[in-house]
C-alpha cells in the first residue's frame, strides 16, 4: 500500500513529466523521481520525441546513488526493444542501476507493454507498486486513448452563451468567447496534432485554424488542418486553400453519382484541390446519410494524427456527440445571451435525462469574466482499462 510520502514524490513526476508537453508527443509525458532515505536524488522527465525517457534520465543523474534507491515514475517503465524505438527498455536502465523499488502511476497501455514492465521488474527482485490513481490515467488521456482504442483523442471545442447558443440566428459567431478564452483556445489547438470544423464553419468564420501564440511555452508545431465537406465546395479564396493547401484534409463521402454531368462537376473539383496540394480522404456514409466517424478517425489515425479537436460547427459536434465519439469536452462559457433564435447543438435523440451522455472529472475555472469547463466523456477511463484488462499478463500482476 502506498503511503503519502508516496504519492508525493508521484504528484511531483507529473509536474516534471508536463515540461515535456508538446515536444514529446507523440510519445506519453512521463516524469521520473530516484528517492532515497526520504530524499530526492535526482529528477528527469522525457524532453523531447526521440529523445531518453524520463527513467534514464533521472538515474543517469541519479549515478551509483540510485542502488537500493526508489524510483517514481507517473508511467510503468517501458520494457521492449523495436527498431522504430529510439532508446532501449527502461526497465534494463532500472535492473542494472540497481534500484531496489519502483512506483508507477499507471500501466502502459501500449500493447507491447501492458504489465511486461512490472512482470520483469519483479522478476529481477525488485519490489514494484502501481497507484493506478485517476490523475494519471487523465494527464495522459491522448496516448492512453491512442494506445487502447485504436484512434485519435478527441476534444470537443465549444464557445457559447449563457443559454447555450453557439452563434446568432444568422451564423454569428465572432467573438461569443473573450481574448483570454482565445488564447487559452490557441494553447488547446498546439495540444493537438490536427483541428477539425465543417463546411459551414468554414464558409461562415473563415478560420485560419493555427496556433497564433507568440510567447506560447514550448514552442508549438502548427496542427493540421481538416475539413468536413461531402460536396468539396471550399472557396478558392478561403485562408485554408490560399495559405494553407499542402497540409490541409479534406475528409468527404465517397460520392454516388446520378450521373455523367454531376461526375464531370465533382471530378473538376477534385482536382482543383488536389492541383494546390490538398489530400482528399473519402469514407463511407452512415445511416443517417453523415460521413462514417469510426472510418473517418481511423483514416486520420493513419497520417499520424493522434490526437484531434473538433472546433465546429454544432452539426459536427453534435454528430460526435451522438456517436459517442469524443473523449473530452472543454466549454467556454461567456456572460451573454442569444436567444431563442440562435445556433445550438442539434437534437441528439434523447428521451430520457438518464441517458443523456455525461462528463466526469470536470474542472471548472473561473476566466475573466467567463467560465471555463473541462471534462471528459463519462465511461472513457472505463474503456480504457477495460483494454488493459483483457490482457492475461496484466491479471497475472494485480
Amino acid at each position: 500500500m502506498l503511503s503519502k510520502m508516496d504519492h508525493v514524490f508521484l504528484s511531483r513526476c507529473l509536474d516534471l513529466a508536463f515540461q515535456g508537453r508538446g515536444a514529446a508527443r507523440p510519445n506519453p509525458l512521463v516524469g521520473a523521481v530516484v528517492v532515497k532515505g526520504g530524499e530526492t536524488v535526482a529528477t528527469g522527465y522525457h524532453q523531447k520525441y526521440g529523445g531518453f525517457h524520463a527513467e534514464a534520465h533521472a538515474l543517469q543523474a541519479a549515478g551509483l546513488r540510485a542502488r537500493g534507491a526508489t524510483l517514481y515514475c507517473n508511467l510503468e517503465p517501458c520494457s521492449f526493444h523495436s527498431p522504430e524505438k529510439h532508446n532501449g527498455p527502461c526497465t534494463e536502465k532500472i535492473i542494472s542501476a540497481g534500484v531496489g523499488r519502483v512506483v508507477a502511476g499507471q500501466l502502459d497501455p501500449n500493447p507491447r507493454v501492458r504489465g511486461r514492465g512490472v512482470e520483469i521488474l519483479r522478476e529481477a527482485g525488485i519490489e514494484v507498486e502501481v497507484a493506478d490513481d485517476k490523475a494519471y490515467w487523465y494527464a495522459n488521456a491522448r496516448f492512453n486513448t491512442n494506445q487502447t482504442r485504436s484512434r485519435p483523442f478527441v476534444t470537443l471545442k465549444l464557445a457559447q452563451s449563457l443559454d447555450g447558443k453557439i452563434a446568432t440566428a444568422v451564423g454569428d459567431s465572432k467573438w461569443i468567447s473573450d481574448e483570454q478564452a482565445r488564447t487559452e483556445g490557441h494553447g488547446l489547438r498546439a495540444d493537438h496534432d490536427a483541428v477539425m470544423v465543417g463546411r459551414g464553419t468554414l464558409a461562415s468564420d473563415d478560420p485560419r485554424l493555427t496556433v497564433r501564440v507568440p510567447d506560447l511555452d514550448p514552442p508549438s508545431r502548427q496542427p493540421r488542418p481538416v475539413v468536413i465537406d461531402s460536396r468539396l465546395d471550399i472557396s478558392p479564396n478561403s485562408h485554408l486553400l490560399r495559405q494553407r493547401a499542402a497540409e490541409l484534409l479534406v475528409v468527404s463521402s465517397v460520392p454516388e453519382y446520378q450521373g455523367a454531368e454531376e461526375k464531370k462537376r465533382r471530378d473538376e473539383k477534385k482536382r482543383r484541390l488536389t492541383d494546390l496540394g490538398v489530400e482528399i480522404i473519402q469514407v463511407d456514409s452512415d445511416e443517417r446519410g453523415s460521413l462514417s466517424l469510426p472510418q473517418t478517425l481511423a483514416e486520420l489515425r493513419n497520417r499520424g494524427i493522434h490526437s484531434l479537436m473538433v472546433e465546429g460547427g454544432a452539426a459536427l459536434a453534435g454528430s460526435f456527440i451522438r456517436a459517442g465519439f469524443f473523449d473530452a469536452v472543454q466549454i467556454y462559457i461567456a456572460p451573454i445571451f442569444v436567444g431563442g433564435d440562435g445556433v445550438s447543438l442539434p437534437p441528439l435523440g434523447i428521451r430520457n435525462i438518464a441517458d443523456s451522455p455525461r462528463l466526469e472529472g470536470v474542472t471548472i475555472r473561473q476566466l475573466g469574466d467567463q467560465v471555463s469547463l473541462r471534462g471528459f466523456r463519462s465511461g472513457w477511463l472505463e474503456e480504457v482499462k477495460g483494454t488493459l484488462k483483457e490482457d492475461t499478463d496484466v491479471h497475472r500482476i494485480g
